[in-house]
Order: structure tokens, then sequence, then C-alpha cells
């Protein structure tokens, strides 16, 4: 009797593990939804896995020569 009460509880806490898998993976589906159209928010298109630019005006402005 305690052999299948052990294997009814594995059965139980397999179902509960499958069900909280299935949640983490609609969490991760719903967080790359929100990364993806968030940055047509900022004005950003495209993947956001390129080096950033810096506009050359920037690099010549007298507060990065010490000026």
């Amino acid at each position: 009797m305690a052999l299948r009460r052990h294997i009814a509880l594995l059965a139980c806490v397999a179902h509960r593990a499958e069900q909280v898998c299935q949640v983490f993976v609609a969490l991760g589906h719903l967080l790359r939804e929100i990364i993806a159209t968030s940055g047509s928010y900022y004005g950003v298109t495209g993947a956001n896995t390129g080096p950033v630019s810096v506009p050359s005006a920037t690099l010549s402005s007298p507060e990065a020569n010490g000026n």
C-alpha cells in the first residue's frame, strides 16, 4: 500500500512540475514579446544585438577633450 501512495505522490509531483514548467515557458514567451515590442517605444527597430554607435559630435566635444 505504501508503494502505491509513493507512486501516486510522484505522479502528482511530476504533474505539478510540468505545470510549473509550462508557466515559466509562457512567461519566457511573454517577456520575449515585451522586449521585441518595447524597442519601438524608444525608437529602436530591429534586433538590439549590435554595437552601440556614438555620434562623432560626442567624441569631439570639449568635455571629452578636457577643454
